[in-house]
């Protein structure tokens, strides 16, 4: 379990949930396994949470405090749910929650993070819409998700083939962050995985719908935004 001093990284995973109501913490299990593995490499917490789906006991269940009699508390994690509007967090970055659109998965939603007079927005699964182009309306990056469409319906396997309804392409993100006036997009959680020396055609692909800068967001990569365009 975490320490209150260690930084948590929250996993809702309605799957999750719904192996744990049913009375089959497997799948809980094996995420917390994991997330166990991840925090030795990292110093993250990472913990599985699922509020709405699973009952109480069958959460305590999936955190194995019933199998360990020094173990008498829930995780040191506050849940705040949220589908829009402003997260109610005290600090210097202000987080406002904003409606995607991924359907048939409802709700789904992006984040704005603002501080210091600059902002990034942090789209997830989606594809275009109003909501989103709201939410980053003004701010000067987006994180955005992205597969290749024109790879994914070449493939004849129909689960594939249906992620092409609700994800965005990366020509559909730059078109995202070309209307809300952003100097930086970020591409990531690519699909598929882009080859070694395969970026910049991700890029070139983004290029023809966006004029600012386009980085590929891989693992640990970092972006420094607001300093050339505002000489801050």
């Amino acid at each position: 379990m975490a320490s209150m001093g260690d930084p948590v990284v929250l996993i809702y995973d309605e799957q999750c949930a719904a192996y744990a109501a049913s009375g089959h913490p497997e799948r809980p299990q094996r995420v917390l396994s994991s997330a166990a593995r991840l925090r030795e490499q990292t110093k993250i917490s990472f913990e599985w949470h699922a509020p709405r789906l699973a009952p109480r006991e069958a959460i305590l269940r999936a955190h194995r405090l019933a199998h360990h009699d020094d173990l008498d508390h829930e995780p040191p994690v506050h849940v705040i749910e949220i589908e829009r509007g402003e997260v109610p967090l005290n600090g210097a970055t202000t987080i406002t929650a904003g409606q995607t659109d991924h359907k048939p998965v409802e709700p789904s939603v992006g984040y704005r993070f603002d501080s210091g007079g600059h902002s990034v927005v942090v789209a997830g699964d989606t594809v275009p819409c109003d909501s989103l182009d709201a939410l980053c309306a003004g701010a000067d990056a987006l994180v955005h998700t992205a597969i290749r469409k024109d790879i994914i319906a070449t493939v004849p396997m129909q689960r594939l083939l249906d992620t092409l309804d609700y994800h965005s392409s990366p020509e559909e993100a730059a078109a995202t962050a070309q209307r809300a006036g952003m100097t930086t997009l970020v591409l990531t959680h690519y699909v598929p995985a882009i080859a070694p020396g395969g970026e910049q055609e991700w890029v070139d692909l983004a290029a023809t719908e966006f004029e600012g800068q386009i980085e590929v967001g891989d693992d640990l990569h970092i972006v420094t935004i607001g300093d050339k365009e505002r000489g801050e």
